[in-house]
C-alpha cells in the first residue's frame, strides 16, 4: 500500500475557496433550505455504515441531530436520506425550489479541473500502473473528473442524474462521454459494464446502501475502486461553532460522515485491500474562512496584513499536522477486490 499525505492549498485553489467566503449568505440559506426537507424525512435507526443500532444524539449542528456510532465510528444523520430526500436534491424542478444543487459545479470549471481534479487523476495513474485505464465515473457531476483523466489519456465514461450537468460535461469533453441514468440503474450499469477501475468522487457518502454497493462493486468486472470522500475533521467541528458560515462538509446533502476509521471498518468488512491512499485537507483554510467572513475588521488592510502574518502564510504547514495523523478533511484512496 502508497500513502500519501497533504497538498498546497495556497494559490490557485485558495482562489475557489473564496468563492465560498464571497457567496456565504446565499450558500448558507441553501443549507438551511436542504436541511429543513431532510429533517422531514423519517427517523434513523441503524448505523448507515456497520448497520447496528444508533444509542443516542451526539450533537446537533444548524438543527440537524448527528450520532457517532459506538462500534465503528461514523458519523450519523439522524434522518434517513430517503428516495424523496434524493429526488428533492437531484430531480427537483430548480424554479420551484429554494435550492439548486447544480450551479456551484457550473462555476470555475478550468480552475477546478486543474486544481482539484487533475491531482486526482495523476494519484490514479501513480496507483493503477496500468498504461491504458479504462474507467467507469459514477456521479461524475459536469465531468471535471473525467476532463482531467482525458488530459491524462485516460479513456472513461460517465453516468449523472442532472441533464443540466450532464450538458455541460459533454460540451467540455472531447474523448470521453457523460450518459444521464437514474440512481436506482447504477447498480445494473456497474454490472453490465467493463474497464478497470470504478471512479466515486465525492459520491460514496451520498450512497443509500454502502455495504449493498461494495457487493455490487465485488461481483462487477472493475477490479479497482477510487473513492474520494470528505471525512469528518476540524472542518467539522468549526462548522458547527461558526453558525453564521456556510458548512461545506457537514450539511444536508452529506448527511452522514465517515471518520479514519469507519471508513476502515467498511473496507475491512468487505475485504477489499487498500492499495493507494491520500490525506488531504483544506480544514484550516476552512478555519481561515470562517475567521474572515465573521471578522468585523476584514476589509481593514491592517488586519489583513497581520492575519497573513500570523496565520494565512502557514496554512499548508499546520494542515500537514492534521494530514499525517489521518485526521484530514478529505481522503482518495484505492481499492482493489
Amino acid at each position: 500500500m502508497k500513502t500519501f499525505y497533504s497538498k498546497k492549498i495556497l494559490g490557485d485553489f485558495a482562489k475557489i475557496k473564496k468563492s465560498l467566503q464571497d457567496k456565504n449568505s446565499s450558500l448558507l440559506n441553501e443549507v438551511l433550505s436542504i436541511n429543513k426537507m431532510y429533517l422531514k424525512q423519517k427517523r434513523r435507526k441503524y448505523c448507515k455504515n456497520c448497520l447496528k443500532p444508533i444509542k443516542k444524539i451526539s450533537f446537533v449542528s444548524f438543527g440537524v441531530s448527528y450520532s457517532l456510532c459506538k462500534v465503528c465510528n461514523h458519523i450519523n444523520g439522524l434522518n434517513e436520506d430517503t428516495d424523496r430526500f434524493l429526488n428533492y436534491l437531484y430531480y427537483s424542478d430548480q424554479k420551484k425550489e429554494k435550492i439548486n444543487y447544480a450551479k456551484r459545479y457550473l462555476e470555475d470549471y478550468e480552475i477546478k479541473v486543474k486544481n482539484i481534479y487533475l491531482p486526482k487523476a495523476k494519484f490514479l495513474k501513480k496507483i493503477i500502473k496500468k498504461k491504458n485505464i479504462k474507467l467507469l465515473d459514477l456521479g461524475c457531476g459536469g465531468g471535471h473528473f473525467l476532463k482531467a483523466c482525458e488530459n491524462l489519456n485516460i479513456q472513461g465514461s460517465g453516468y449523472d442524474s442532472n441533464k443540466k450537468l450532464i450538458d455541460l460535461a459533454n460540451k467540455k469533453l472531447k474523448k470521453n462521454d457523460v450518459s444521464f441514468a437514474k440512481i436506482e440503474d447504477i447498480n445494473r450499469i456497474i454490472l453490465n459494464s467493463d474497464g478497470d477501475c470504478i471512479s466515486l468522487i465525492s459520491v460514496l457518502e451520498h450512497i443509500q446502501n454502502p455495504s449493498h454497493f461494495f457487493k455490487i462493486f465485488k461481483k462487477s468486472n472493475f477490479k479497482y475502486i477510487y473513492i474520494s470522500i470528505p471525512l469528518f475533521s476540524l472542518t467539522s467541528l468549526l462548522e458547527h461553532s461558526f453558525k453564521n458560515v456556510f458548512p461545506r462538509n457537514l450539511y444536508g446533502p452529506h448527511t452522514h460522515m465517515y471518520t479514519k476509521e469507519s471508513i476502515y471498518y467498511i473496507i475491512k468488512k468487505n475485504n477489499l485491500k487498500i492499495v493507494g491512499e491520500w490525506w488531504f485537507g483544506s480544514d484550516f483554510s476552512d478555519l481561515s474562512r470562517s475567521l474572515i467572513t465573521t471578522s468585523k475588521s476584514k476589509n481593514s488592510a491592517d488586519y489583513k496584513l497581520l492575519f497573513n502574518k500570523f496565520f494565512y502564510k502557514h496554512i499548508d504547514k499546520l494542515q500537514s499536522v492534521l494530514d499525517k495523523e489521518k485526521l484530514s478533511s478529505d481522503l482518495q484512496i484505492i481499492l482493489k477486490k
